[in-house]
């Protein structure tokens, strides 16, 4: 994901003064690209305050970095690096947030079941244009790939799957309520 750094940055508000979901989702893009450039030095303060979720037989998580999110009162701002061994299979859920993914390596399958999600293809990403990238239709399996992003909000329901030979590796930043679940399972996982 590219991202122009010589716009203005500062968050955009609502008339009632809170962060509006655009601002906030440009917000994570710009702090995902900047993790996934230099960000893998981290104090162990940090460490010791981020649990890692489960997501998943085959998932695992390290939260990589954490604080509660200044801006949206009651959540906090989470950096995650999400590996999917070959095989693993996430069944349906949602989020209790909102979340920006980058594929860091290999690749893996992305499901939209309701809601709505955006999937920026590798070089395709021009901030100033909007909303960047494609939306993704429900019930349709994308394959993610390598500098390919997603966007999508609390109420989108999805599934995600590695079916390739290979690890997929994904960095995630994530907005989450808390005191929530990371995770809202819905259902046993997809065949």
């Amino acid at each position: 994901m590219i991202m122009d750094t010589t716009h203005d940055t500062r968050l955009a508000t609502t008339s009632t003064g809170t962060v509006s979901r655009r601002s906030a989702l440009c917000g994570l893009g710009s702090l995902a690209a900047v993790l996934a450039v230099g960000g893998r030095a981290r104090s162990a303060a940090a460490q010791e305050a981020a649990p890692t979720p489960t997501y998943a037989v085959g998932v695992t998580a390290e939260v990589l970095s954490r604080t509660e999110a200044a801006a949206a009162p009651g959540f906090a701002l989470q950096v995650v690096r999400i590996t999917f061994a070959p095989g693993a299979v996430v069944a349906p859920h949602t989020h209790p947030g909102d979340t920006v993914t980058y594929q860091l390596s290999g690749s893996h399958a992305f499901t939209v079941l309701a809601g709505e999600a955006r999937l920026v293809r590798a070089g395709a990403a021009t901030p100033a244009a909007g909303a960047a990238g494609e939306a993704m239709e429900p019930n349709r399996e994308y394959t993610v790939a390598p500098g390919d992003a997603l966007a999508f909000g609390a109420e989108t329901a999805h599934t995600a799957r590695n079916p390739t030979g290979a690890p997929a590796v994904l960095l995630e930043a994530q907005l989450r309520e808390v005191g929530m679940p990371l995770t809202h399972f819905m259902g046993t996982p997809v065949p």
